[in-house]
């Protein structure tokens, strides 16, 4: 991932996502302190069944380049907001990441990008909090190391599909991670 000459380009890209989300996710931790409202896992389920059924029903957005410059805080701060109640930190970035029309080996390394990007915020802001203690949190920041590796091997798999399964292939990931997260 960090070896690719796109990794620095896509990363400079993604910052006005990414620095809203971390901002975000650690003032909302801080706000509502250990614990979420009880609304927030109503919340989120209702965006994740939202995703699913626009997934089911293959709706792609798109979202023009010249949108994006305005589009990237704003879902940065919903997507800081969501992680930060409920330590999620894929929704609604990752419909969003998928709307940017990406060639699909740069849609995956700007999915790792975000996502290793806000688990970490997540660990260390719920850490500040006093929501995990340290051992947790470095359990959850050491396991960015198979990650990553997970990450290389999933890149050198991807360069054997093609396009078409490989769309189909992250949509099965991006669903899966959220199931699983759950």
């Amino acid at each position: 991932m960090l070896f690719r000459s796109r990794f620095w380009s896509l990363s400079r890209r993604l910052l006005p996502v990414v620095a809203p989300l971390c901002l975000t996710c650690a003032a909302t931790v801080f706000l509502l302190g250990r614990g979420a409202p009880g609304w927030a896992l109503s919340l989120l389920a209702s965006v994740l069944v939202i995703y699913g059924l626009m997934g089911l029903a293959r709706i792609r957005l798109r979202v023009p380049v010249k949108a994006e410059a305005k589009l990237s805080p704003a879902i940065g701060v919903a997507s800081g907001f969501i992680s930060g109640l409920v330590g999620v930190p894929v929704v609604p970035v990752l419909p969003y990441l998928q709307a940017l029309d990406m060639k699909p080996e740069e849609l995956m390394q700007a999915l790792g990008i975000v996502l290793c990007s806000a688990a970490l915020k997540v660990a260390v802001a719920m850490t500040g909090a006093g929501a995990i203690d340290l051992s947790q949190a470095s359990l959850s920041i050491g396991a960015i190391v198979p990650a990553l590796a997970g990450m290389a091997l999933g890149q050198a798999s991807r360069r054997k599909l093609s396009v078409r399964s490989e769309e189909h292939t992250s949509e099965l990931q991006s669903r899966q991670y959220l199931v699983c997260r759950l």
